[in-house]
């Protein structure tokens, strides 16, 4: 084995074991139980009032939100499910 395969196995095996407790985090937040993201026309739907009323909680934080530029998602309470 040449010395740039050596090294180059050596940094795939450091790189694997930095990656690795990442990617069990990131699987284990994918399947936890956390309500999910919908948006706000979606919550309106499901929770039996209008986007108006949606858009309102929003503003006054009664209801957890997550913004990504412009796009706005709704988590939904617990236990309820979206529509």
């Amino acid at each position: 084995m040449s010395l740039e395969e050596t090294i180059a196995a050596a940094v795939r095996e450091a790189v694997r074991a930095e990656v690795e407790p990442v990617r069990l985090e990131l699987e284990r937040l994918r399947s936890s139980s956390a309500p999910p993201l919908v948006s706000i026309e979606e919550a309106a739907r499901t929770l039996g009032v209008s986007k108006r009323t949606v858009e309102r909680w929003v503003r006054t934080s009664r209801v957890e939100v997550i913004r990504v530029g412009s796009v706005v998602r709704v988590r939904l309470p617990p236990g309820v499910r979206a529509a």
